[in-house]
């Protein structure tokens, strides 16, 4: 009987967790975009990439981007409440500790697992302009470095997410390395057409 009361206490969460499908998407990417509407892909580039930098700095957000309650699958009674869902989410994808969350809806932004720093700073960030899909994205690409930094992991500007990514450091330093190399080849074939005379 006991068990029973258990499995029935626990049938909903279990439902409403596989009907979320930012929780799915979250676990094994950083960021969630609305199916409703696409987000542009330049900006998914980015936002995809502001992630990864701040996975690199210690600050492993993950980003829901809610722009209609169709994005919530399930549970749309969610929308228009980003805090709770935040904590909806986080509850979700987090397993030995919290995970940061920031959620993203055109009624505002909520967050999750994010410290007592960025919490507070979180508190007195602005809503998106808009609840155009660009618009939730672009706010979150703006959030996410102030709550890294916030929560004590800046993010290393001039880098791009993913492998293969290329910090604009090492790109100046292949240059002079370039031109070093070129002069060095002018030289030598300078010398070796015009020997000196013994």
């Amino acid at each position: 009987m006991l068990c029973a009361l258990v499995a029935h206490g626990l049938a909903p969460a279990t439902a409403a967790a596989d009907a979320d499908p930012a929780s799915d998407v979250l676990l094994e990417q950083n960021v969630f975009y609305p199916y409703s509407s696409p987000v542009s892909a330049s900006l998914q580039r980015a936002l995809n990439q502001e992630t990864a930098r701040a996975k690199r700095a210690g600050f492993p957000i993950k980003v829901a981007l809610i722009g209609h309650a169709f994005d919530l699958g399930g549970i749309p009674s969610f929308f228009g409440k980003p805090k709770q869902y935040a904590r909806f989410l986080d509850v979700e994808i987090s397993f030995r500790s919290l995970q940061p969350v920031l959620v993203v809806m055109a009624a505002g932004i909520g967050g999750s697992g994010l410290g007592k720093p960025a919490s507070a700073l979180l508190a007195t960030l602005p809503p998106p302009p808009s609840d155009q899909p660009d618009a939730l994205a672009r706010t979150a690409l703006t959030d996410v470095a102030k709550l890294a930094k916030a929560a004590g992991h800046p993010i290393t500007p001039g880098t791009t997410g993913g492998a293969g990514g290329i910090s604009l450091t090492l790109l100046i330093a292949l240059a002079i390395a370039l031109v070093l190399v070129a002069l060095v080849a002018v030289t030598i074939r300078d010398h070796r057409q015009h020997p000196k005379q013994s």
